[in-house]
């Protein structure tokens, strides 16, 4: 299978390859073949600034509202709750790691916890923008 991911932008109404010369490659490669095209809107991974509120503001304030002080499983517990799910030998694990996740999506991610942490716990967890220094774009 032959499968390749190219960023691009659309400019007067047509795509411009960041590198053109590989999506030539692709387009030689695929002559004649059937293919799928998907376009969508193109999103960072998940930034270190985001990763730094999530384990600084998130999990330490959900670890010392609640007095678990094993952050990893704090993460654990946040991942099963809140990422979507797989089922893996009949046990439903995280579909992907927050590694993984786009910007917009690990923002969802952590909105999801603040709203629970709120609801079920009483705990509030600033936002980014609430927190000194840990601001952040997505």
């Amino acid at each position: 299978m032959i499968g390749k991911t190219l960023r691009a932008t659309i400019k007067d109404g047509k795509i411009e390859y960041q590198n053109p010369e590989e999506y030539r490659e692709i387009i030689k490669l695929l002559e004649g073949l059937p293919i799928v095209v998907r376009i969508e809107k193109w999103y960072k991974k998940r930034s270190n600034p985001q990763n730094r509120y999530y384990w600084g503001i998130v999990v330490a304030i959900i670890s010392e509202s609640t007095g678990e002080d094993d952050l990893d499983a704090i993460h654990e517990v946040l991942k099963r709750k809140f990422l979507p799910k797989k089922t893996v030998l009949g046990e439903d694990i995280p579909e992907v790691s927050t590694k993984k996740l786009k910007t917009i999506e690990f923002e969802d991610y952590m909105s999801n916890i603040r709203m629970w942490a709120s609801r079920d716990y009483n705990i509030y967890i600033p936002e980014p923008n609430e927190a000194p220094g840990y601001a952040y774009e997505i």
